[in-house]
This record gives structure tokens, C-alpha cells and sequence, in this order.
């Protein structure tokens, strides 16, 4: 496919019609008109971008919904700035005060998949580590880490 085509490739297998995107978001002003009271309804826009993904992804409904939120249409549209602003806030993400430690990795990996879906298991588990403090990277360091699994119960153990 040439960098001229009117399609881009948005999952392995899927090919999207750009034209026809920009056509659905254009009939859709909550998404783009900041003067509209609703446009600041999460909720409707939600309700917008599945409207959209389901017309341009054929059996999106039929997915469970755990695959629907893995595949939102608004991620693979990010802007750079966007982008860059979620891969500063894993960077920087840390060990809240209010937050369980059984809690965090969870999280942490939401966040690290929102940044690259493609990451691996060990990046993120580097991640992770490095986000901890003292007292709980120093004995976790010190266990067998090798998956986000063996990572997280020995969280549990400190």
C-alpha cells in the first residue's frame, strides 16, 4: 500500500477508510466543538466513539467488552502530543500513599498498554520496579521477578 492511499492500517489485520472516518467524527460535533455543553460528557463521547467503531469495525459489538475497550478507536487516533503526555505519566508514575500495592502493578500496566499495547513483559516489569519505593523495591528486588505474575505476588509478601 502506497503512503497516497485513503486507508491506514489500524490493526494487524484491518484496513481503515480514513475518508470515512473523518465523515463519521465531522457528523459527530460533541467530538470537535468545544462551544457544545455536551462536549465535555465523557460519557456521550464514549457512546460516540463506539457508534463510530461500530460502523467501521464489522462484529465490534459482538466482541466482549474487555476486547472493545483494548481496541477503542481513540487510541489508535492519539495525538503526538497525547502520546507523549501518557508516556510522561508512566515515566513518572509512582506508588501512591492511598494506593494498595496489589493495586498498582494493575494500574501501572493499564497505563503502560495505553502507551504501547506492544510492550514487553519485562519493560514493564523494569517499569514497575523502578516506580516502587525503597522499602518495597529493595526486597522485591531481591525475589525472582520474571514475570508481571511472580512480580506481583512478591509484592504481596513484603
Amino acid at each position: 500500500m502506497s503512503s497516497t492511499d485513503e486507508e491506514i492500517q489500524v490493526l494487524d489485520e484491518d484496513i481503515l477508510d480514513v475518508d470515512l472516518l473523518i465523515t463519521l467524527v465531522e457528523e459527530n460535533p460533541l467530538l470537535w466543538d468545544k462551544t457544545l455543553d455536551s462536549y465535555s460528557d465523557r460519557n456521550e463521547k464514549r457512546k460516540c466513539w463506539k457508534d463510530i467503531f461500530c460502523t467501521i469495525k464489522p462484529g465490534f459489538e459482538e466482541m466482549d467488552i474487555k476486547d472493545q475497550e483494548i481496541i477503542e478507536l481513540k487510541e489508535y487516533f492519539m495525538s503526538p502530543g497525547g502520546a507523549r503526555m501518557l508516556k510522561a505519566k508512566l515515566t513518572n508514575r509512582k506508588l501512591k500513599l492511598n494506593e494498595t500495592v496489589s493495586q498498582f502493578p494493575a494500574d501501572f500496566q493499564l497505563l503502560a498498554h495505553k502507551v504501547n499495547p506492544n510492550m514487553a513483559e519485562s519493560e514493564k516489569i523494569d517499569l514497575i520496579s523502578e516506580a516502587l519505593p525503597p522499602d518495597f523495591y529493595n526486597p522485591v528486588a531481591l525475589m525472582n521477578n520474571n514475570t508481571l505474575s511472580d512480580l506481583q505476588n512478591n509484592l504481596r509478601k513484603v
